[in-house]
């Protein structure tokens, strides 16, 4: 999730709206876009919600996978995993 305004700035169109669930259990509406993400040299075009101004800004599960990185709890940074496709 990132910021409304972030993505608007870097001309991310909104595609849809959805509801999500949020980590608290409550249930908001957010819109769905698609963007380019470049991280650590590998790139992907994936999904984004634009996140409201008290959301969290965060880089999902889906897209570390895609990208073959993890977090590491002990020293609170992205590792490279092997890719596993199931």
């Amino acid at each position: 999730m990132v910021s409304e305004k972030t993505l608007e700035t870097l001309g991310i169109k909104k595609i849809e709206e959805i509801e999500i669930e949020l980590a608290d259990g409550g249930v908001a509406k957010r819109f769905l876009g698609e963007a380019r993400i470049i991280l650590d040299g590998k790139s992907l075009t994936t999904r984004v919600i634009f996140g409201n101004e008290t959301d969290t800004q965060v880089l999902g599960t889906v897209v570390l996978e895609e990208l073959g990185l993890a977090v590491g709890p002990v020293r609170k940074r992205l590792i490279p995993v092997k890719y596993l496709f199931i």
